[in-house]
Protein backbone atom coordinates (compact mmCIF):
# COMPACT_ATOMS: atom_id res chain seq x y z
CA UNK A 1 0.00 0.00 0.00
CA UNK A 2 1.35 3.21 -0.63
CA UNK A 3 -0.33 5.38 1.90
CA UNK A 4 -1.06 2.81 4.61
CA UNK A 5 -2.49 3.98 8.23
CA UNK A 6 -0.72 3.33 11.03
CA UNK A 7 -0.86 -0.21 12.41
CA UNK A 8 -2.04 -1.38 8.80
CA UNK A 9 -1.53 -5.52 8.30
CA UNK A 10 -0.31 -6.21 4.84
CA UNK A 11 0.03 -10.23 4.17
CA UNK A 12 3.06 -10.03 1.26
CA UNK A 13 2.20 -14.11 0.42
CA UNK A 14 5.36 -14.99 2.73
CA UNK A 15 4.81 -12.69 5.84
CA UNK A 16 2.80 -10.61 7.58
CA UNK A 17 3.91 -7.23 8.23
CA UNK A 18 2.50 -4.49 10.24
CA UNK A 19 2.75 -0.62 9.13
CA UNK A 20 4.00 1.23 12.27
CA UNK A 21 5.37 4.87 12.59
CA UNK A 22 6.47 4.86 8.90
CA UNK A 23 7.90 1.18 8.77
CA UNK A 24 7.09 -1.97 7.88
CA UNK A 25 7.67 -4.29 10.28
CA UNK A 26 7.41 -8.32 10.14
CA UNK A 27 4.99 -9.85 12.60
CA UNK A 28 6.00 -13.07 14.02
CA UNK A 29 2.88 -15.36 14.28
CA UNK A 30 2.86 -17.22 17.62
CA UNK A 31 1.25 -20.66 16.42
CA UNK A 32 -1.48 -21.53 18.69
CA UNK A 33 -0.75 -25.40 20.94
CA UNK A 34 -1.21 -28.29 18.72
CA UNK A 35 -3.16 -29.94 21.83
CA UNK A 36 -6.25 -28.83 21.31
CA UNK A 37 -8.39 -31.55 20.54
CA UNK A 38 -12.30 -32.14 19.47
CA UNK A 39 -13.37 -33.98 22.46
CA UNK A 40 -13.18 -33.86 26.25
CA UNK A 41 -13.67 -36.90 28.61
CA UNK A 42 -14.01 -36.21 32.37
CA UNK A 43 -13.72 -38.40 35.50
CA UNK A 44 -13.27 -38.47 38.96
CA UNK A 45 -15.00 -40.04 42.38
CA UNK A 46 -16.03 -43.29 40.59
CA UNK A 47 -14.45 -45.78 38.01
CA UNK A 48 -16.96 -43.91 35.15
CA UNK A 49 -15.57 -41.93 31.83
CA UNK A 50 -18.06 -39.36 29.96
CA UNK A 51 -17.07 -37.55 27.17
CA UNK A 52 -18.67 -34.71 24.61
CA UNK A 53 -17.61 -32.96 21.77
CA UNK A 54 -16.42 -29.78 23.03
CA UNK A 55 -18.07 -27.56 20.10
CA UNK A 56 -21.40 -29.00 20.42
CA UNK A 57 -23.66 -28.39 23.25
CA UNK A 58 -25.23 -31.69 24.75
CA UNK A 59 -25.05 -34.13 27.35
CA UNK A 60 -22.37 -36.36 28.20
CA UNK A 61 -21.79 -39.80 26.87
CA UNK A 62 -20.50 -42.90 28.38
CA UNK A 63 -16.84 -43.10 27.50
CA UNK A 64 -15.15 -46.51 29.62
CA UNK A 65 -14.09 -46.88 32.93
CA UNK A 66 -10.99 -46.08 35.24
CA UNK A 67 -9.36 -49.02 36.79
CA UNK A 68 -10.88 -47.36 39.93
CA UNK A 69 -12.18 -44.38 41.25
CA UNK A 70 -9.76 -42.25 41.64
CA UNK A 71 -10.20 -38.54 42.21
CA UNK A 72 -7.76 -35.80 43.45
CA UNK A 73 -6.07 -36.33 40.51
CA UNK A 74 -4.01 -34.44 37.53
CA UNK A 75 -4.79 -35.25 33.97
CA UNK A 76 -3.40 -34.07 30.33
CA UNK A 77 -3.25 -34.85 26.68
CA UNK A 78 -1.32 -34.56 23.58
CA UNK A 79 -4.56 -33.74 21.79
CA UNK A 80 -4.97 -37.76 20.60
CA UNK A 81 -4.31 -39.74 23.94
CA UNK A 82 -5.04 -38.65 27.65
CA UNK A 83 -3.82 -39.43 30.41
CA UNK A 84 -4.22 -38.94 34.32
CA UNK A 85 -1.94 -39.68 36.74
CA UNK A 86 -2.23 -39.38 40.77
CA UNK A 87 -4.62 -39.17 43.09
CA UNK A 88 -6.30 -41.39 45.24
CA UNK A 89 -8.23 -44.54 46.51
CA UNK A 90 -8.48 -45.01 49.88
CA UNK A 91 -4.66 -43.60 49.57
CA UNK A 92 -2.61 -41.58 47.58
CA UNK A 93 -1.75 -43.45 44.81
CA UNK A 94 1.20 -42.90 41.80
CA UNK A 95 -1.00 -45.00 39.18
CA UNK A 96 -1.34 -43.08 35.97
CA UNK A 97 -3.82 -44.47 33.31
CA UNK A 98 -4.45 -43.60 29.36
CA UNK A 99 -7.29 -43.93 26.82
CA UNK A 100 -7.25 -42.64 23.36
CA UNK A 101 -9.95 -39.74 22.42
CA UNK A 102 -11.24 -41.04 19.71
CA UNK A 103 -12.02 -44.24 20.61
CA UNK A 104 -13.96 -44.49 23.72
CA UNK A 105 -13.14 -47.68 25.68
CA UNK A 106 -11.58 -48.46 29.50
CA UNK A 107 -8.77 -46.67 30.22
CA UNK A 108 -5.20 -49.04 30.21
CA UNK A 109 -2.06 -48.69 32.67
CA UNK A 110 0.75 -46.14 31.42
CA UNK A 111 3.06 -46.16 34.27
CA UNK A 112 3.83 -44.37 37.79
CA UNK A 113 4.56 -41.47 38.84
CA UNK A 114 7.95 -41.46 41.01
CA UNK A 115 6.45 -40.60 44.16
CA UNK A 116 2.13 -41.44 44.99
CA UNK A 117 0.37 -38.53 45.76
CA UNK A 118 -2.99 -36.31 46.21
CA UNK A 119 -4.10 -33.26 44.37
CA UNK A 120 -1.16 -33.08 41.64
CA UNK A 121 -1.63 -30.33 38.69
CA UNK A 122 -0.80 -31.18 35.37
CA UNK A 123 -0.05 -29.48 31.78
CA UNK A 124 1.14 -30.48 28.62
CA UNK A 125 2.83 -28.92 25.47
CA UNK A 126 1.82 -31.75 23.11
CA UNK A 127 4.79 -34.34 23.25
CA UNK A 128 5.64 -34.30 26.87
CA UNK A 129 3.10 -34.55 29.69
CA UNK A 130 4.33 -33.27 33.74
CA UNK A 131 2.69 -33.50 36.87
CA UNK A 132 4.00 -31.04 39.15
CA UNK A 133 3.08 -31.08 43.38
CA UNK A 134 0.62 -32.88 45.27
CA UNK A 135 0.03 -33.69 48.95
CA UNK A 136 0.80 -37.32 50.90
CA UNK A 137 0.89 -36.05 54.21
CA UNK A 138 3.50 -33.55 53.36
CA UNK A 139 3.05 -30.74 50.61
CA UNK A 140 5.20 -32.01 47.41
CA UNK A 141 7.52 -29.92 45.36
CA UNK A 142 8.40 -32.75 42.92
CA UNK A 143 7.50 -32.37 39.35
CA UNK A 144 7.10 -35.59 36.82
CA UNK A 145 6.84 -35.88 32.70
CA UNK A 146 6.05 -38.61 30.79
CA UNK A 147 6.84 -38.66 26.66
CA UNK A 148 2.68 -39.25 26.55
CA UNK A 149 2.84 -41.04 23.23
CA UNK A 150 5.30 -43.69 24.74
CA UNK A 151 3.85 -45.39 28.15
CA UNK A 152 6.18 -46.05 30.91
CA UNK A 153 7.57 -44.77 34.39
CA UNK A 154 7.07 -41.02 34.56
CA UNK A 155 10.70 -39.57 35.33
CA UNK A 156 12.04 -36.25 37.68
CA UNK A 157 11.73 -33.23 35.72
CA UNK A 158 12.88 -30.41 38.54
CA UNK A 159 11.05 -29.07 41.64
CA UNK A 160 8.31 -26.32 42.42
CA UNK A 161 9.90 -22.96 43.96
CA UNK A 162 7.32 -24.09 47.12
CA UNK A 163 5.71 -27.41 47.80
CA UNK A 164 1.63 -27.21 47.40
CA UNK A 165 -1.21 -29.19 46.22
CA UNK A 166 -4.74 -28.19 45.01
CA UNK A 167 -2.66 -25.75 42.47
CA UNK A 168 -3.83 -24.98 38.77
CA UNK A 169 -1.58 -25.18 36.01
CA UNK A 170 -2.18 -23.77 32.07
CA UNK A 171 0.30 -24.12 29.31
CA UNK A 172 1.26 -21.51 25.99
CA UNK A 173 2.20 -24.64 24.51
CA UNK A 174 5.84 -24.17 25.06
CA UNK A 175 5.86 -22.65 28.67
CA UNK A 176 3.72 -24.50 32.17
CA UNK A 177 2.17 -21.72 34.78
CA UNK A 178 1.33 -23.28 37.99
CA UNK A 179 -1.15 -20.95 39.69
CA UNK A 180 -1.61 -20.67 44.06
CA UNK A 181 -2.48 -23.73 46.05
CA UNK A 182 -1.86 -24.85 49.52
CA UNK A 183 0.74 -25.51 51.84
CA UNK A 184 -1.40 -25.40 54.99
CA UNK A 185 -2.45 -21.99 53.71
CA UNK A 186 -3.54 -20.35 50.38
CA UNK A 187 -0.47 -19.50 48.34
CA UNK A 188 -0.45 -16.92 45.71
CA UNK A 189 2.32 -18.25 44.35
CA UNK A 190 2.50 -18.55 40.20
CA UNK A 191 5.47 -21.02 38.71
CA UNK A 192 6.52 -21.00 35.11
CA UNK A 193 7.93 -23.82 33.43
CA UNK A 194 9.44 -24.69 30.33
CA UNK A 195 8.07 -27.72 29.57
CA UNK A 196 10.78 -29.23 26.36
CA UNK A 197 13.97 -28.63 28.97
CA UNK A 198 13.88 -30.33 32.74
CA UNK A 199 14.96 -28.20 35.59
CA UNK A 200 13.17 -26.57 38.17
CA UNK A 201 10.61 -23.68 38.09
CA UNK A 202 10.81 -20.35 38.78
CA UNK A 203 8.60 -17.10 39.87
CA UNK A 204 6.38 -15.78 37.75
CA UNK A 205 4.07 -13.87 39.97
CA UNK A 206 1.39 -13.99 41.94
CA UNK A 207 -2.58 -14.66 42.01
CA UNK A 208 -5.15 -12.96 44.18
CA UNK A 209 -4.88 -14.43 47.67
CA UNK A 210 -9.03 -13.97 46.88
CA UNK A 211 -9.51 -16.94 45.33
CA UNK A 212 -5.81 -18.74 44.99
CA UNK A 213 -6.12 -22.78 45.28
CA UNK A 214 -8.77 -25.37 44.22
CA UNK A 215 -8.53 -22.94 40.71
CA UNK A 216 -9.23 -24.01 37.76
CA UNK A 217 -7.07 -23.31 34.73
CA UNK A 218 -7.03 -22.91 30.95
CA UNK A 219 -5.22 -20.96 28.00
CA UNK A 220 -3.93 -20.43 24.46
CA UNK A 221 -0.29 -19.26 23.34
CA UNK A 222 -0.42 -15.65 24.78
CA UNK A 223 -2.92 -16.55 27.98
CA UNK A 224 -3.87 -17.74 30.39
CA UNK A 225 -7.19 -18.36 32.93
CA UNK A 226 -7.38 -19.11 36.11
CA UNK A 227 -11.27 -19.52 37.43
CA UNK A 228 -13.26 -20.16 40.63
CA UNK A 229 -11.65 -21.28 43.40
CA UNK A 230 -12.08 -22.08 47.35
CA UNK A 231 -14.60 -20.61 48.87
CA UNK A 232 -16.90 -20.27 45.87
CA UNK A 233 -15.26 -17.74 44.32
CA UNK A 234 -16.60 -16.51 40.84
CA UNK A 235 -13.36 -14.84 40.07
CA UNK A 236 -11.48 -15.11 36.41
CA UNK A 237 -8.08 -14.16 36.86
CA UNK A 238 -5.50 -14.58 33.34
CA UNK A 239 -1.95 -13.68 32.79
CA UNK A 240 0.04 -12.39 29.49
Amino acid sequence: PSSPANGAVWYDGTDARQYVNGGWYTLTIVPEPTFYGNRGVFMGSSVNMDYFAISIAGNATAFGDLSAAFYYSGATTNGSRGVMGGGTTNGAKNIMEYWTFATPSNSTDFGDLTLARNYPTAMTNGPRGVWAGGFTGAYINIMDYVAIDTTGNAVDFGDLTTGRESAAAASTGTIGLIFGGSNGSATDTIDTITIATTGNATNFGGVLLSASRQLSGAGNATRSLVAGGLGNSNVIQYVT
